[in-house]
């Protein structure tokens, strides 16, 4: 939303705008569309909650890539490096893809018992700690505010159609007397759904009105 303010504020005072932004129009009419600016604003709810779990995922992945490169870069090549061992280990917690090469068949058990135990000890605590709880806490966070993003935008949407409606009530009833009657409604049909036919606006009529021949304003907005 930033940039489409920028790029309409630099289009307006530009002396020459079709010379620098006139391409751009298209795609700051497609950011204008409600179903584009509903999507934004989902990224926007979604992104503070997602970055603030990011930061004890990054710790646990520094902190691990530490330890790893610090005493098991002599069991497993990937961990030569900081690097090397924080990109192998987020590989590992987000795909699993390098699970073979991480826990190779062939660690030094009968060399190295003590320094092998440790190891597989440590991976399996990384594999549930990130792998599992905080991949699938992301996920879960992420769906919770997608959900309650979807409706909260719903009611609002709800909101605007029933003012909508209050006031086309309103319209079809300047004296205040709290109901439409048929003839009213019959005309409203007339100019808003020209397609209708006159048997059924009766018949839409009689169903709303629940057969009393007066539509009031509840009836009128179910």
């Amino acid at each position: 939303l930033v940039v489409v303010t920028v790029i309409l504020t630099a289009d307006i005072f530009n002396p020459c705008p079709s010379l620098h932004f006139k391409w751009l129009r298209p795609a700051v009419m497609v950011c204008r569309v409600r179903a584009v600016r509903r999507f934004f604003d989902l990224l926007l709810a979604i992104i503070p909650q997602t970055l603030a779990l990011c930061i004890p995922i990054t710790f646990c992945l520094s902190y691990a890539s530490a330890i790893a490169t610090y005493f098991f870069r002599d069991l497993v090549p990937a961990y030569s490096t900081p690097a090397g061992a924080l990109y192998a280990l987020l590989t590992l917690g987000l795909t699993t893809d390098n699970f073979d090469e991480l826990l190779p068949r062939t660690l030094p058990w009968r060399e190295l018992p003590a320094l092998s135990l440790t190891y597989f000890l440590f991976f399996a605590a990384f594999l549930v700690v990130v792998g599992l709880f905080l991949v699938d806490l992301m996920l879960g966070l992420v769906y919770d505010t997608f959900v309650e993003q979807a409706r909260e935008q719903v009611a609002s949407e709800r909101q605007k159609e029933l003012k909508g409606l209050t006031l086309a009530f309103c319209t079809l009833d300047p004296e205040n007397k709290g109901y439409i009657d048929e003839a009213t409604w019959a005309r409203f049909l007339e100019h808003f759904s020209p397609q209708t036919t006159p048997v059924d606006a009766l018949f839409y009529f009689q169903i709303a009105s629940n057969y009393t021949g007066e539509l009031d304003l509840i009836s009128f907005l179910d």
